[in-house]
């Protein structure tokens, strides 16, 4: 194991590097990261977050209480710029309670916000065991069945808690830190030591690092083609990168399709 910097250094030409801005090189490993992260299932990426050395907080929310507007999932924005990894209904109210968490499978928006809430219709979701979720126009969590909770009828917001986890930045935080699952505390990539390689790679399993790194630098090798003016000197070092972009490529191919092989997405078959 190598500091990430020196790491990209192995990988690409040291001289390239000592162009690039840290503005560039940051930019250019959270495209990596979220290039890989979307290869990847949300089981998978749920897994590599209990794992890690992380708090259960930057990456779930738990909702317990029984007054809406102290649930964080009914926040307006709480999705944004999260992703949603799985979403848990806890049976606590009702005929045959068992306070325990189910699952909810997601639907649409529109479904949600028509047939599954409504009564009168066939789709209406009242199954407290097999639940469902959906993200309305205000980027909240809306999860069915609600509890009612007096004999008119009226509804709140279930228990329940939802597993999550946000993309690094190397910037200062927009949002308060309880919503964030990096804490890079405004440091730049080529800031990570060695023994803090892992503060990078929440949510992506030790086996796609290598796949994350390779993205990052081909990623750099674009930026170096496209923006920088070549002279007569640069003809042999640009033939070299060309070379070099064309070996990583299969590389990276390589390290794509064991990705997806151990932790992606299954594709569906055409029928």
């Amino acid at each position: 194991m190598i500091a990430p910097i020196d790491k990209i250094k192995k990988l690409l030409n040291d001289d390239i590097i000592t162009l690039f801005g840290e503005d560039i090189i940051n930019k250019s490993f959270v495209d990596a990261y979220r290039v890989v992260n979307n290869l990847i299932t949300d089981e998978s990426v749920l897994e590599a977050l209990f794992t890690q050395d992380l708090d259960d907080d930057k990456f779930s929310t738990t909702y317990d209480g029984t007054t809406d507007s102290q649930c964080d999932w009914n926040d307006e924005g709480y999705s944004d710029s999260k992703r949603i990894l799985a979403v848990q209904r806890k049976n606590f109210y009702g005929v045959s309670k068992d306070d325990k968490y189910y699952d909810c499978y997601k639907i649409s928006f529109l479904k949600g916000e028509t047939s599954a809430s409504n009564v009168n219709s066939l789709f209406y979701e009242n199954d407290r065991w097999d639940p469902k979720y959906y993200i309305n126009n205000d980027s909240k969590i809306v999860i069915l069945p609600s509890d009612t909770y007096d004999g008119s009828g009226n509804t709140r917001i279930p228990k329940g808690r939802i597993f999550w986890h946000t993309f690094p930045t190397f910037h200062s935080f927009q949002t308060p830190d309880r919503d964030n699952t990096f804490n890079l505390s405004g440091k730049n990539f080529s800031d990570i030591t060695k023994p803090e390689e892992g503060i990078i790679f929440y949510g992506i399993p030790s086996g796609a690092r290598e796949l994350v790194y390779l993205e990052m630098v081909l990623n750099l090798l674009q930026v170096y083609m496209a923006d920088f003016v070549y002279n007569e000197e640069d003809t042999e070092l640009v033939s070299l990168i060309k070379e070099q972009a064309a070996a990583l490529l299969g590389k990276k191919n390589e390290e794509l399709n064991y990705v997806i092989a151990k932790y992606g997405k299954p594709r569906k078959i055409a029928e």
